[in-house]
């Protein structure tokens, strides 16, 4: 059963704001990136001309320890550092060294990791068709035909355009997941619009 020309004209305008929103999630990723390897690059400021301006080194190695984004950093800025020729403070000489050593390995995530960044846009994408009013429910018995939402957002993902391939029931399990939040934050937009408008 082919989805009606409501359904499908639902179909495309979720299909083609999935695309824009994984394009922007490298761009975004990047961004944040840059904004951190910023401040930990930026000196302290300080009103105490009895204290040396220093820099975020310690902050960056404290948080290198479970944040694996703030060690990838601390590892990135003490190689250039090195490769400039600049001495390291005592935290970054001791965190390189355990680097080298071995003994000072990356973190695994704890919070959202790059890749589960997408969970909420997947989930977005299922709310966004079962709330489109034309009839498609976001999920299905697994008997049945594939024409719930979870079933066409795995299918977009599987484009070669976005390259994220997931199964219908990996999608619903995400939306489940998410659906609480996400019925919150529109509800939020509702009473309040976006921020920034």
């Amino acid at each position: 059963m082919k989805p009606t020309p409501e359904q499908q004209a639902a179909i495309d305008e979720v299909n083609e704001w999935l695309r824009q929103e994984y394009a922007g999630l490298d761009e975004t990723k990047q961004a944040l990136y840059e904004c951190e390897l910023f401040y930990v690059s930026a000196p302290h400021v300080t009103l105490d001309e009895s204290r040396p301006e220093t820099t975020n080194d310690e902050d960056l190695v404290n948080r290198a320890g479970i944040d694996p984004t703030a060690w990838e950093i601390a590892r990135e800025v003490a190689q250039k550092r090195l490769e400039d020729c600049q001495p390291l403070p005592p935290a970054l000489s001791k965190f390189i060294a355990g680097v080298l050593s071995g003994s000072n390995k990356k973190p695994k995530p704890i919070f959202r990791t790059n890749s589960n960044l997408r969970e909420p846009v997947i989930a977005e994408a299922v709310w966004r068709l079962t709330n489109a009013g034309v009839g498609i429910t976001y999920s299905r018995s697994p008997g049945s035909e594939p024409h719930s939402a979870s079933d066409y957002v795995a299918e977009m993902l599987s484009t070669n355009e976005i390259k994220d391939p997931k199964s219908w029931e990996a999608v619903r399990k995400i939306y489940e997941k998410e659906k609480d939040w996400l019925e919150m934050a529109h509800q939020m937009r509702a009473l309040y619009g976006d921020i920034g408008d």
